[in-house]
């Protein structure tokens, strides 16, 4: 597979996904506070927010804990305090002693939000803490893998939502939280979106942006929230890139100092065939919160070396893997896993191989390591040659986008192959076609693509790397797609969906909902000219 798709972090979409939905459930907490809550309570929240803005958590946690101390009676600082605790803990999932204290204070956070809704039932807020303290709940679950507590707490979280909006309708705030949930269940596939349809789940994608486009338009404390998750949603699942990405790089903009805003744009620029701008970034970027958020510091040096990578400066690509390594930094089984791939890959490059095998054997088929595990299984099976160096080479140049040297270099893997070279990996004839054909769609030249992805799909069946194979598909899919072949299309993103693994399938969701939105608008386009003529 090309390291341009690779996932930021597996354990979810992104930890930096994680982080979005988190920071857009967790901070609009204080929503529609102002009627009830005191001036001064509401000033605290409001600086705390700031700090947590600039990714001053010190200085935030301490503005939330004054609102406990000095209004004990309101839930406010209560799940300000809860929300701190779990942004730190999905940077930090391997610390059990954080994991716990964020399950203490989920339960104080939920006996005081409960006890103020049953003295004011007729306003909204009571209702609302309750919701937020149920979301980040479910979040932890999600993190967690326990998707059944996940489903009761996302359920209790959206029935409180529905009763605020009942009772005051321009609560704009509260759908930020009602289109999270509308929008993520319609994403899911079909037997799990029947399960959360019947647990009161109804998805709906469209409508689900429109309540965050609605909250960050006219959300009285929190639009900055909505904004921020609308361009997310955009860039990650949408393929609206180039529109959120310069959102997301104005939201950077007003706050420098948030390292979880560079990594974003550092990331886009790595995916996007960029990697000298994302190590330009990175560099940038301070090690102050190796403590609270270790992986923001782990991201930082695992983002540089795989753009070292793809620059095919595998030495330096080594050096940086060895420092994320020995960084006293937690670490979470992704990256173990992660460093264990690379590692070993290295080392197998090196012709290293008893020592690449131990590397590879070390990373584990689990939900949070199977990107690595799919990947490492070749690895094992067939011995490291010079014709797969030389695959990886062109592979890393066109994810950098040095076009020529990518198709001339796989051009000369093909010539070898066509000459009678045996390749270890008896995959390599069909991967070649298959990245031949992506250097020309890239090109514009779309049948041509075309016409190599077919060649290399005619042994497809014979293929033992599912990983590739589902990433052919894929790729083939989305050249059909551009041809405007949306039935064919759609066939090939079902054949991709074979491969057990969660990154690929979010992926093909939201190649699905691109390949959706493209046909409808082709037809109403048709439809459109027939009426005029």
């Amino acid at each position: 597979m090309n390291f341009i798709d690779a996932p930021l972090h597996r354990k979810r979409w992104l930890s930096i996904a994680v982080l979005v939905w988190l920071l857009s459930a967790g901070l609009h907490g204080s929503a529609y506070a102002a009627p009830v809550a005191p001036a001064a309570l509401d000033s605290l929240l409001h600086l705390g927010k700031e700090a947590l803005y600039n990714l001053d958590i010190e200085q935030a946690g301490d503005y939330f804990r004054q609102s406990q101390q000095q209004f004990p009676g309101y839930p406010h600082g209560h799940v300000f305090q809860a929300y701190l605790t779990s942004m730190i803990w999905v940077l930090d999932t391997s610390n059990d002693s954080l994991k716990n204290r964020l399950l203490n204070e989920l339960d104080q956070a939920m006996k005081i939000s409960e006890a103020y809704k049953q003295n004011y039932p007729k306003k909204p807020d009571g209702y609302f803490y309750v919701a937020l303290t149920s979301s980040i709940k479910a979040m932890y679950h999600v993190v967690d893998r326990s998707f059944l507590k996940a489903y009761g707490a996302g359920r209790k979280s959206k029935k409180n939502l529905e009763k605020v909006v009942e009772i005051d309708s321009t609560y704009y705030d509260a759908y930020l939280g009602l289109g999270l949930f509308h929008y993520y269940a319609d994403l899911l596939p079909g037997m799990l979106k029947f399960i959360a349809w019947i647990l009161g789940f109804d998805g709906d994608r469209v409508k689900g942006r429109n309540e965050i486009q609605l909250a960050a338009e006219s959300g009285e404390y929190f639009h900055l929230e909505s904004e921020f998750l609308d361009y997310s949603i955009g860039y990650f699942l949408e393929g609206e890139k180039s529109k959120s990405f310069r959102g997301l790089l104005k939201l950077h903009q007003r706050y420098p100092a948030n390292e979880a805003f560079s990594l974003i744009i550092a990331y886009h620029y790595r995916r996007t065939g960029f990697p000298q701008r994302c190590i330009d970034y990175c560099q940038k970027i301070s090690e102050r919160h190796k403590d609270l958020l270790p992986d923001i510091v782990n991201l930082k040096y695992y983002n540089m070396a795989v753009s070292y990578f793809l620059l095919n400066n595998f030495s330096r690509a080594d050096s940086l893997f060895a420092i994320l390594e020995q960084l006293p930094t937690r670490k979470s089984e992704y990256y173990q896993a992660a460093l264990h791939f690379f590692k070993g890959q290295s080392l197998d490059m090196q012709f290293q191989r008893q020592a690449a095998l131990k590397h590879y054997l070390q990373i584990p088929n689990t939900k949070k390591t199977q990107y690595w595990y799919w990947q490492s299984r070749p690895l094992i099976e067939f011995p490291m040659d010079s014709l797969m160096i030389d695959f990886i080479r062109a592979e890393n140049w066109l994810a950098s986008r040095q076009f020529s040297k990518s198709r001339e270099l796989a051009a000369r893997i093909e010539a070898k192959l066509a000459k009678g070279a045996v390749p270890a990996n008896p995959d390599l004839p069909r991967m070649t076609l298959a990245l031949l054909a992506d250097n020309e769609m890239v090109r514009g030249r779309l049948n041509t693509a075309r016409k190599l992805y077919e060649q290399s799909l005619q042994t497809i069946s014979k293929m033992r790397d599912q990983f590739r194979k589902a990433w052919i598909y894929i790729r083939y899919a989305r050249c059909l797609r551009a041809l405007k072949e949306y039935d064919l299309a759609e066939r090939m993103f079902g054949k991709a969906r074979a491969l057990k693994d969660d990154y690929t399938r979010i992926i093909i969701e939201r190649e699905k909902f691109i390949l959706k939105k493209r046909r409808e608008a082709d037809e109403k386009k048709a439809r459109e000219s027939k009426m005029s003529d």
